[in-house]
């Protein structure tokens, strides 16, 4: 499913991106940089954890165009995605 407000404010994506690094500089162990819209491709990851089955639910926000935005300006990071 797309996200119809494709995506989010310039801003936004800034203030997501000094959020990453402020985080990130923090805490320095956080591994894992993933969009709500991502959560469910964690499952199979070691991480994982839900303890309500019925809560699952498919999410679209951010966005892939945002993710792919803050990705792009915290790359040096090296946070790594749900699928890895």
């Amino acid at each position: 499913k797309i996200n119809k407000k494709e995506d989010l404010t310039p801003q936004q994506v800034a203030s997501n991106i000094r959020l990453v690094q402020y985080l990130k500089e923090k805490y320095p162990t956080i591994s894992y940089l993933i969009g709500h819209y991502e959560y469910r491709e964690m499952e199979k990851n070691k991480l994982w954890l839900e303890e309500d089955k019925g809560y699952r639910t498919q999410k679209t926000d951010p966005g892939k165009k945002f993710m792919r935005e803050v990705r792009s300006e915290v790359k040096q990071l090296k946070l790594k995605g749900p699928n890895e």
